[in-house]
């Protein structure tokens, strides 16, 4: 009896896990620079040669971090170093199409953002 109940709880949480999957809709790159630089825009208030630029360096960094994360001949940590790595010099590539006063916004906006990575790790 016990073993009918376990083996039921197991199907149905794998039903759940699988329902769960089939309602994300993976983005594309395309999306998440559309959202990216959306974001940035709203809090930079960047000029539309800015926000085509920023699109471009995100669109580029975008698909390179997807190529990163299916390459299994990389670890783990591998990764996750090429991906930090990856994440610096974007940043580095959105500043120097930024004027001073949105360079000061955005570093602002990156020290926020690794604050909160911060608390998730805790």
């Amino acid at each position: 009896m016990k073993s009918i109940i376990l083996t039921v709880c197991i199907l149905a949480s794998a039903q759940i896990l699988s329902a769960q999957e089939k309602g994300k809709e993976k983005m594309s790159p395309e999306q998440k620079s559309e959202n990216l630089t959306n974001h940035l825009d709203s809090k930079l208030f960047l000029s539309d040669e800015q926000e085509k630029t920023v699109y471009n360096i995100q669109l580029k960094s975008v698909k390179k971090a997807e190529e990163i994360r299916k390459n299994s001949a990389l670890t783990k940590e591998e990764k996750k170093t090429t991906l930090n790595s990856l994440q610096k010099s974007t940043q580095d590539e959105i500043k120097l199409v930024l004027d001073d006063k949105q360079k000061i916004k955005f570093e602002e906006l990156q020290v926020k953002r690794e604050e909160k990575k911060k608390e998730k790790v805790k």
